[in-house]
């Protein structure tokens, strides 16, 4: 037998490991097509650009175009449909959350903030070290409906912000409700925060609903109308409100015809403790007061929340103390101006004149 020497060997052995050296290599590469540098990783569902903006869709937009028959015995703004209860009349698609009750996306903050709206754009200012907005604008019905007399919804393109004061714009005209051709339709505005707040001080400066289309401008009240600002969530398993009706109907000779009540504001508050149904008049409470020039000049209107009581303050000077019905789950912002053809709010006006609210400015203090 042919004896192979050393150096025969030594070759054979160096063939052999380069040629494992070039598969590891190759299994190496091939492995290395399908997958991403970790600087190339996905973003998830937030995503920034280089101008530090932030889009995050975990937080649903508010729901559109719902045709929902209201209960006409509910207050101002407790038939605004929720995540539990938005169905378009249809059936033909279930609506989306519209931001308010337990929707997802809210973060109950406790810092404080003021939004003075000293820009050109309502969404802008920042929560926190977060930079999306803070405002959510809706879109989508509004309170008030009744069938075959009156369908409000709040238009994106009647909220603006002009010389530095927020706008809400409602306008009314005659139109098909369900099939009445001589019916009202109503569109105004609302916004309110993607947030939700606890206990504290709430603010707000404003001018209530009038023709004035200026803040500073001349205007008077109208009927069919009703200005408001509060906080809200989860079919008024909280509400707290600030309320403006032009026009009541007082049973006047002619019955039905609107009589002037241009001054006298409704500071209410709401505890619905099963929010799957209702709320129920039982579950709330309410004062009034007669505020001199509501709708001819700013005020400033003040609501301290704290365990079991709310106080409400008018230009700084106490109006009214509730201890009945007082809730408790953290809630949103809201400001809104709506249409009626009803009892509360009055008769539609159908003269084509735009009624107007003006907010100048928004204020949150946590309890300390």
């Amino acid at each position: 037998m042919k004896r192979t020497g050393p150096l025969a060997l030594s070759k054979y052995w160096v063939w052999v490991g380069f040629a494992l050296i070039l598969m590891s290599v190759s299994a190496e590469f091939s492995a290395a097509q399908g997958r991403a540098p970790e600087s190339a990783g996905n973003s998830g569902n937030a995503t920034s650009s280089s101008e530090g903006s932030f889009v995050d869709d975990t937080f649903p937009p508010p729901a559109t175009s719902l045709d929902l028959p209201q209960d006409q015995n509910r207050g101002p703004n407790q038939d605004e449909p929720d995540a539990e209860d938005a169905m378009t009349a249809a059936g033909a698609s279930q609506a989306q959350a519209n931001g308010k009750g337990s929707g997802g996306g809210s973060t109950t903050t406790s810092a404080a903030w003021e939004d003075q709206f000293n820009r050109t754009t309502i969404a802008n200012p920042t929560r926190g070290k977060q930079t999306h907005p803070r405002w959510a604008i809706s879109n989508r019905q509004a309170p008030g409906y009744k069938s075959g007399n009156h369908l409000g919804m709040f238009d994106p393109t009647h909220a603006s912000i002009q010389d530095g004061r927020l706008v809400l714009m409602l306008t009314q005209e005659t139109g098909t409700v369900d099939s009445n051709a001589n019916g009202v339709l109503s569109y105004g505005a609302e916004i309110y925060t993607q947030d939700t707040y606890g206990y504290g001080t709430y603010q707000w400066r404003v001018r209530m609903s009038s023709t004035a289309t200026t803040a500073l401008g001349n205007g008077v009240p109208k009927s069919g109308g009703v200005s408001a600002a509060f906080n809200y969530v989860n079919n008024s398993e909280t509400e707290i409100d600030f309320e403006f009706s032009g026009h009541v109907l007082a049973g006047a000779s002619p019955p039905n015809q609107p009589t002037l009540n241009d001054e006298t504001l409704y500071m209410v508050n709401w505890n619905n403790v099963t929010p799957a149904d209702g709320p129920y008049d039982s579950e709330h409470f309410e004062t009034s007061a007669v505020v001199s020039g509501v709708t001819s000049g700013f005020h400033t209107y003040k609501f301290i929340w704290k365990p079991g009581e709310i106080y409400f303050y008018i230009d700084d000077v106490l109006k009214a103390y509730h201890t009945n019905n007082v809730p408790s789950a953290p809630a949103r912002f809201f400001m809104n101006h709506w249409g009626t053809n009803s009892a509360w709010g009055g008769a539609a006006s159908l003269d084509g004149v735009p009624r107007y609210f003006y907010i100048d400015w928004v204020k949150y203090t946590p309890l300390p």
